[in-house]
């Protein structure tokens, strides 16, 4: 029998195969799971290091900051794994529901706009989580989950944008 919410691999390979062949399914799946972790973490960290680059310490101790980089991020996706409910689906569902919101504003805008500001991208980004974080602990509706932030971030960038052409206009010399 399967346990209730259990995956049925482990319990149907014991059911039908020897302890060995059991004990190497295990270490299959262990080394499986293990090796994308690892890639997943080599590549989150290679991210970071060409992201923010420029702000590490990167000129004669390259291998040492990469390390120290995946270190700090697999202790920081360790401690986040305590705090996150829910299976892998939810947690990915999510994070690609928080890219979208803070970053589909700005990059739509950005498309159709000539005239561009990345303080008001940023102001975006910046509501859009906040309304993300908030519609998540306020709101039960999962349709406003996802507009409610969207909102956010489309204020946010136009109150951003409208402040950088009203400064630009008071700093112009006038004729």
């Amino acid at each position: 029998s399967i346990p209730a919410g259990a995956d049925p691999l482990i319990p149907v390979i014991a059911a039908m195969t020897s302890k060995t062949l059991l004990v190497f399914a295990i270490c299959g799946i262990i080394a499986a799971i293990t090796s994308t972790a690892d890639s997943l973490l080599s590549a989150i960290s290679s991210n970071i290091v060409q992201d923010f680059g420029k702000f590490l310490p990167l000129d004669k101790q390259k291998i040492f900051m990469s390390r120290t980089v995946s270190l700090i991020t697999g202790c920081c996706a360790l401690i986040a794994s305590f705090f996150i409910a829910g299976d892998i689906i939810f947690v990915l569902e999510n994070s690609y529901r928080i890219s979208v919101i803070c970053l589909v504003v700005p990059t739509v805008i950005a498309y159709f706009t000539q005239k561009l500001h990345a303080w008001s991208a940023w102001t975006s980004i910046a509501c859009g989580v906040v309304g993300f974080i908030g519609a998540t602990i306020f709101i039960k509706s999962p349709i406003l989950k996802d507009v409610i932030p969207l909102v956010c971030s489309f204020i946010g960038y136009f109150i951003a944008h409208f402040t950088m052409l009203h400064k630009s206009k008071c700093f112009e010399p006038s004729n």
